[in-house]
């Protein structure tokens, strides 16, 4: 999806993995190619979902490859709190780094993530 604000496109991209389906290869490497021909565009991106992927865990391959795919893109991931029953952090919203929010909030575990 495609919106302007202040007279420039912003793509918003929502994704959803579900969490019964090994992250693997597939899913970083799809994820890869449609975050390189985002960059290319140059245009403010909000990715939001729920990734299925406990990026706080710092001994989850996935979650490091997620990591440094979101670095190597010039992105970072805004939730630092838990967006699981688990405590886990799954739901994500991810910007370019020189593309700031004022304001995220998450709601109680499992309900819903908000961005203000």
């Amino acid at each position: 999806m495609q919106l302007t604000a202040a007279s420039r496109p912003v793509v918003l991209l929502n994704i959803y993995r579900p969490g019964s389906v090994h992250a693997g290869n597939t899913f970083l490497n799809e994820l890869s190619s449609v975050l390189e021909l985002l960059v290319v565009q140059s245009w403010p991106i909000v990715i939001g979902g729920d990734l299925n992927i406990h990026v706080k865990d710092t001994d989850d391959v996935n979650a490091r490859c997620l990591h440094e795919l979101f670095t190597l893109c010039g992105m970072q991931q805004h939730v630092n709190s838990p967006t699981h029953q688990g405590s886990g952090t799954l739901d994500l919203l991810i910007t370019f780094n020189d593309q700031p929010l004022d304001q995220v909030s998450v709601d109680p575990a499992g309900i819903r993530l908000t961005m203000l």
